[in-house]
Protein backbone atom coordinates (compact mmCIF):
# COMPACT_ATOMS: atom_id res chain seq x y z
CA UNK A 1 0.00 0.00 0.00
CA UNK A 2 2.90 2.41 1.17
CA UNK A 3 4.56 1.65 -2.08
CA UNK A 4 1.17 2.53 -4.42
CA UNK A 5 0.84 6.01 -2.53
CA UNK A 6 4.43 6.71 -3.51
CA UNK A 7 4.32 5.27 -7.12
CA UNK A 8 0.56 6.66 -7.84
CA UNK A 9 2.14 10.61 -6.92
CA UNK A 10 5.48 10.15 -8.20
CA UNK A 11 3.61 9.53 -11.68
CA UNK A 12 1.29 12.66 -11.47
CA UNK A 13 4.18 14.39 -10.95
CA UNK A 14 6.21 13.58 -13.37
CA UNK A 15 2.94 13.83 -15.79
CA UNK A 16 2.35 17.38 -14.27
CA UNK A 17 6.41 18.23 -15.31
CA UNK A 18 5.68 17.47 -18.25
CA UNK A 19 2.35 19.65 -19.69
CA UNK A 20 3.98 22.76 -17.78
CA UNK A 21 7.19 22.14 -20.04
CA UNK A 22 4.76 21.64 -22.98
CA UNK A 23 2.64 24.77 -21.94
CA UNK A 24 4.50 27.79 -21.65
CA UNK A 25 3.20 30.12 -18.98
Amino acid sequence: SMSLDTSVPLNYYAAFKNIQEMIPK
